[in-house]
Formats: structure tokens, C-alpha cells, sequence
């Protein structure tokens, strides 16, 4: 909820009776093994290569709304908040909680057995 959390009295971002979200993302892995002989096999991941963004937000419970001009007998309409669909990654980015990158890794292996 954006405003104020009458539960708690605090104003500001919270989240109290809303969601936590995690964004989706796309994730790129690479993965190869070299057999060099019977005992031994090199390999290596390159593990999340596109090093796409964590993104984490958050949705509210009871959508805020807004009094706007409207042509009917009051002379006005109430409109919800937009938040958008998570599920079809339209989220609004004003909600956004926490964002973080955590690199690409790399692994190289030797197996060799006796």
C-alpha cells in the first residue's frame, strides 16, 4: 500500500496485508565436458552469461483509487490503480523493493579416475 497503513499508522512503502513479488528473468547457462582419454574429462559451466537483474516488488492488497472527472450524472468516476499483471511481467517499476545483479560464474573441472 502506498499512503498510510492504518494498521500500523506508518506512511510511506509497505507491503502489510500486499505481496512480495520476484520478477521473472531470463537465465543463459553454458555447459561443455572434453573426454581426453578413459581416466580423464575437462569440463565448464559458465553459469547466468546474460547477468540479468533480480528484481523484487511488491502488489497491494487493496488497490488505491482515484476520483476523475467522468461525463455521468455525479460529474465523476472512481479509477483503480494500475499495478499491472506480474504474470505477464508488467509490473509497475515504482513499486520496486530490491534490485541486484550477482555476475556470472565460471567453473572449470578436471575428473580424473584411477
Amino acid at each position: 500500500m502506498v499512503g498510510t497503513d492504518y494498521n500500523t499508522g506508518f506512511q510511506g512503502r509497505t507491503w502489510n496485508q500486499g505481496s512480495i513479488w520476484n520478477e521473472g528473468r531470463g537465465n543463459l547457462d553454458l555447459s561443455a565436458s572434453y573426454k581426453l582419454n578413459d581416466n580423464v574429462t575437462f569440463s565448464l559451466q559458465a553459469i547466468n552469461l546474460l547477468d540479468d537483474e533480480f528484481r523484487t516488488y511488491y502488489t497491494s492488497r487493496e488497490l488505491e483509487v482515484q476520483r476523475i472527472f467522468a461525463d455521468n450524472d455525479v460529474g465523476y468516476q472512481f479509477v483503480a490503480f494500475e499495478e499491472g499483471n506480474p504474470l505477464d511481467g508488467d509490473a509497475t517499476r515504482s513499486r520496486t523493493y530490491t534490485r541486484y545483479k550477482v555476475g556470472t560464474t565460471y567453473r572449470l573441472g578436471v575428473n580424473v579416475t584411477f
